[in-house]
């Protein structure tokens, strides 16, 4: 009898059918031959193997590799450990596998190689974002424009009463922005990053800005970490937060062409557990930022999944080994 069990597995296999590509076609779209793919692949190998050897590790079980390529990036830094190190957060069998044919090997080595692509990005991404935000935090902020613009104010107004936690029709709210626009804006710098500053000091501070008149936000106060107490979802507190992410994420859209959004999501993923809790609890929205131990997490997690569910062991947590290591990457 056909049931609904059946009914799901036959919509997994026609969306795995239609998510197929024949291999000559991701080959030509990379401008590869299949021996050119297969070649690389062993190279990549071999060069990851000769790579453990020449750092002094023993190749054995993944667990204990990692173990020892994450103790040694600990104490040194370098291109080689460096690319042991995102090698095995890329892996997908290539390395610890036991793969024989060959078109699955060239399919595992692209898939390896985007994800390494990836991971090298964010870390080149998040060396330059910490140097801009070091020369930001340094500088002594402008605070001398005495006028803020109306028109913004107004806007500001619209955008932050539309995600239900600030009531409308709040005079000392609306005074308290005009204020919070004047002096974002009396500093070039804090200007280019007006979506963090905006949604942190109106979340943060939001008792003070809708019922203290004259109110004038330390702007400083925001890049300092806020943990917010998020212990269980009481329906409540779970609403708020995610309506404090949709604020900032709806300002950033539309300062979009005027400010620094790079910083800016900097800021956000690091000066609070927001974006955590988001990952954690909520269905994925790649338009929230995240930080590069949050992204190092969750493909650690990938490639826990993987290596436990083809050996069917538990072992040492492949994902805490791996992630131990975020904050040395830099």
């Amino acid at each position: 009898m056909y049931n609904e069990e059946d009914e799901e597995i036959n919509r997994l296999i026609d969306e795995a059918a239609d998510e197929y590509q024949p291999l000559d076609e991701i080959l030509k779209q990379h401008g590869l031959t299949f021996k050119e793919a297969l070649s690389a692949a062993q190279e990549l190998q071999s060069r990851f193997f000769d790579t453990l050897n020449a750092c002094g590790i023993t190749c054995g079980k993944m667990e204990q590799v990692c173990l020892d390529v994450v103790s040694l990036l600990k104490k040194r830094r370098n291109d080689d450990v460096l690319f042991l190190y995102t090698s095995l957060l890329s892996e997908r069998g290539l390395f610890f596998g036991d793969i024989t044919d060959e078109e699955q090997k060239i399919r595992v080595w692209l898939a390896h190689r985007e994800c390494v692509d990836y991971i090298n990005e964010r870390i080149r991404a998040e060396r330059i974002l910490r140097g801009r935000f070091d020369v930001f935090i340094k500088h002594k902020p402008d605070n001398s424009a005495t006028e803020y613009d109306k028109g913004e104010q107004k806007f500001l107004y619209k955008i932050t009463v539309s995600h239900g936690f600030i009531a409308k029709d709040m005079n000392i709210y609306y005074e308290n922005l005009g204020e919070l626009i004047r002096k974002v804006n009396s500093d070039e710098m804090y200007s280019r990053i007006k979506p963090y500053i905006y949604s942190a000091v109106i979340t943060r501070k939001r008792k003070y800005i809708m019922k203290r008149e004259r109110y004038s936000p330390n702007i400083q106060s925001v890049f300092k970490r806020k943990e917010y107490e998020i212990s269980e979802n009481n329906g409540k507190n779970f609403n708020t937060y995610r309506a404090y992410i949709e604020l900032y994420c709806h300002i950033r859209d539309c300062y979009a062409d005027e400010s620094d959004i790079a910083l800016s999501d900097y800021c956000f993923a690091k000066f609070s557990n927001l974006s955590e809790w988001f990952y954690e609890n909520c269905e994925a929205a790649g338009e929230v930022p995240m930080t590069l131990r949050q992204v190092i997490a969750w493909l650690a997690e990938i490639v826990d999944v993987w290596y436990t569910s083809g050996n069917d062991t538990d072992g040492t947590a492949i994902t805490e080994i791996l992630t131990d290591a975020a904050d040395f990457v830099l």
